[in-house]
Protein backbone atom coordinates (compact mmCIF):
# COMPACT_ATOMS: atom_id res chain seq x y z
CA UNK A 1 0.00 0.00 0.00
CA UNK A 2 1.78 3.28 -0.97
CA UNK A 3 1.11 5.89 1.41
CA UNK A 4 0.02 10.10 -0.46
CA UNK A 5 2.25 11.84 1.98
CA UNK A 6 5.83 11.29 1.62
CA UNK A 7 7.97 12.91 4.26
CA UNK A 8 5.18 15.68 4.76
CA UNK A 9 4.79 16.52 1.42
CA UNK A 10 3.03 16.35 -1.74
CA UNK A 11 3.47 17.05 -5.68
CA UNK A 12 0.79 19.19 -7.30
CA UNK A 13 0.74 18.20 -11.22
CA UNK A 14 -0.61 20.77 -13.16
CA UNK A 15 0.54 23.27 -15.87
CA UNK A 16 1.15 26.40 -13.90
CA UNK A 17 3.59 24.33 -11.58
CA UNK A 18 6.47 25.31 -13.24
CA UNK A 19 5.88 28.61 -14.28
CA UNK A 20 6.73 32.54 -12.04
CA UNK A 21 5.27 35.70 -11.88
CA UNK A 22 5.09 37.63 -15.04
CA UNK A 23 6.84 41.61 -15.35
CA UNK A 24 3.63 43.00 -15.65
CA UNK A 25 2.19 41.34 -12.50
CA UNK A 26 5.71 41.90 -10.71
CA UNK A 27 5.59 45.98 -11.98
CA UNK A 28 2.26 46.24 -10.57
CA UNK A 29 3.29 45.15 -7.46
CA UNK A 30 6.19 47.20 -7.32
CA UNK A 31 4.29 50.44 -8.11
CA UNK A 32 1.51 49.41 -5.36
CA UNK A 33 4.71 49.13 -2.83
CA UNK A 34 6.30 52.58 -4.27
CA UNK A 35 2.95 54.19 -3.97
CA UNK A 36 2.54 53.37 0.15
CA UNK A 37 6.02 54.40 1.13
CA UNK A 38 5.32 57.78 -0.49
CA UNK A 39 2.22 58.26 1.23
CA UNK A 40 3.78 56.95 4.71
CA UNK A 41 7.24 58.66 4.14
CA UNK A 42 6.22 62.41 5.06
CA UNK A 43 4.11 61.03 8.13
CA UNK A 44 7.38 58.78 9.38
CA UNK A 45 9.82 62.11 8.64
CA UNK A 46 7.24 64.20 10.71
CA UNK A 47 7.15 62.05 13.86
CA UNK A 48 11.16 61.69 13.67
CA UNK A 49 11.26 65.55 13.57
CA UNK A 50 8.65 65.28 16.43
CA UNK A 51 10.51 63.28 18.66
CA UNK A 52 13.99 65.31 18.18
CA UNK A 53 11.97 68.20 18.66
CA UNK A 54 10.90 67.07 21.94
CA UNK A 55 14.23 66.40 23.45
CA UNK A 56 14.81 70.06 23.00
CA UNK A 57 12.14 70.84 24.76
CA UNK A 58 13.06 68.30 27.31
CA UNK A 59 16.43 69.27 28.51
CA UNK A 60 15.45 73.14 28.48
CA UNK A 61 12.76 72.17 30.98
CA UNK A 62 15.44 70.48 32.84
CA UNK A 63 17.44 73.28 32.77
CA UNK A 64 14.96 75.63 34.12
CA UNK A 65 14.19 73.37 37.01
CA UNK A 66 17.94 72.75 37.77
CA UNK A 67 18.14 76.44 37.34
CA UNK A 68 15.04 77.43 39.87
CA UNK A 69 17.10 75.16 42.63
CA UNK A 70 20.36 76.71 42.36
CA UNK A 71 18.35 80.17 42.09
CA UNK A 72 16.90 78.78 45.91
CA UNK A 73 20.04 77.49 47.03
CA UNK A 74 22.06 80.83 45.87
CA UNK A 75 19.44 83.59 45.21
CA UNK A 76 20.69 84.28 42.16
CA UNK A 77 20.66 82.39 38.20
CA UNK A 78 23.69 80.91 36.74
CA UNK A 79 25.12 80.58 33.47
CA UNK A 80 27.32 77.71 33.95
CA UNK A 81 25.80 74.28 33.24
CA UNK A 82 28.14 72.66 35.64
CA UNK A 83 26.33 74.79 38.66
CA UNK A 84 23.46 73.31 37.28
CA UNK A 85 24.69 69.46 37.31
CA UNK A 86 26.69 67.49 35.82
CA UNK A 87 23.90 65.58 33.70
CA UNK A 88 23.44 68.10 31.66
CA UNK A 89 24.77 68.08 27.95
CA UNK A 90 25.38 71.31 26.34
CA UNK A 91 25.29 69.77 22.92
CA UNK A 92 23.59 66.75 21.39
CA UNK A 93 23.42 65.24 17.70
CA UNK A 94 20.49 67.70 17.67
CA UNK A 95 20.89 70.43 19.62
CA UNK A 96 23.27 73.44 21.09
CA UNK A 97 21.96 74.64 24.60
CA UNK A 98 22.80 77.83 25.92
CA UNK A 99 21.86 79.80 29.16
CA UNK A 100 21.70 83.80 29.32
CA UNK A 101 21.85 85.56 32.81
CA UNK A 102 21.04 88.85 33.88
CA UNK A 103 21.05 89.20 37.61
CA UNK A 104 20.48 93.07 37.50
CA UNK A 105 18.40 94.28 35.31
CA UNK A 106 16.65 91.34 34.16
CA UNK A 107 16.92 89.14 37.34
CA UNK A 108 15.90 86.05 35.66
CA UNK A 109 17.55 83.63 32.99
CA UNK A 110 17.18 82.65 29.09
CA UNK A 111 17.31 78.85 28.41
CA UNK A 112 17.98 78.53 24.33
CA UNK A 113 17.98 75.01 22.71
CA UNK A 114 19.13 76.10 19.04
CA UNK A 115 18.75 73.11 16.46
CA UNK A 116 21.27 71.77 14.22
CA UNK A 117 19.01 70.57 11.39
CA UNK A 118 17.13 72.30 9.41
CA UNK A 119 13.70 70.75 9.86
CA UNK A 120 14.03 70.46 13.50
CA UNK A 121 12.61 73.43 16.00
CA UNK A 122 14.60 75.33 18.29
CA UNK A 123 13.02 76.84 21.70
CA UNK A 124 13.18 79.65 24.09
CA UNK A 125 12.33 79.06 27.34
CA UNK A 126 12.70 82.39 30.24
CA UNK A 127 12.38 82.05 34.05
CA UNK A 128 12.43 85.17 35.63
CA UNK A 129 11.28 87.02 38.79
CA UNK A 130 8.64 89.59 38.82
CA UNK A 131 7.03 91.44 41.87
CA UNK A 132 8.73 89.04 44.31
CA UNK A 133 7.24 86.22 42.17
CA UNK A 134 9.10 83.65 39.78
CA UNK A 135 7.45 83.52 36.33
CA UNK A 136 8.65 80.51 34.63
CA UNK A 137 7.41 80.33 30.58
CA UNK A 138 7.12 77.34 29.07
CA UNK A 139 8.92 76.56 26.32
CA UNK A 140 8.03 77.97 22.94
CA UNK A 141 9.66 77.72 19.37
CA UNK A 142 11.21 80.60 18.13
CA UNK A 143 13.01 81.56 14.73
CA UNK A 144 17.12 81.52 16.17
CA UNK A 145 18.97 82.58 12.58
CA UNK A 146 19.86 86.10 14.63
CA UNK A 147 20.10 84.67 18.13
CA UNK A 148 21.17 88.23 19.32
CA UNK A 149 17.97 89.57 18.12
CA UNK A 150 15.83 86.60 20.05
CA UNK A 151 17.89 87.55 23.48
CA UNK A 152 17.25 91.13 23.07
CA UNK A 153 13.36 90.80 22.55
CA UNK A 154 13.10 88.50 25.95
CA UNK A 155 15.02 90.54 27.88
CA UNK A 156 12.92 93.59 27.17
CA UNK A 157 9.62 92.06 26.99
CA UNK A 158 9.55 88.43 28.57
CA UNK A 159 6.05 88.49 28.58
CA UNK A 160 6.24 87.93 24.58
CA UNK A 161 7.54 84.43 25.01
CA UNK A 162 5.21 82.85 27.62
CA UNK A 163 2.17 81.30 26.13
Amino acid sequence: MKTLFCLGAFRRHSKFSEQGFTLIELLVVIIIIGILSSISLPSFLRLINLAKSTEGKTTISSVSKKQEAFHTEHNEFTSSFPDLGADIKTETENYSFYVFVDNDTFNGAIHIAKSKQKFVESYLQIMYWKNNQLQKCSPVSVDLSFPAGVIVQAVANPKQFCP
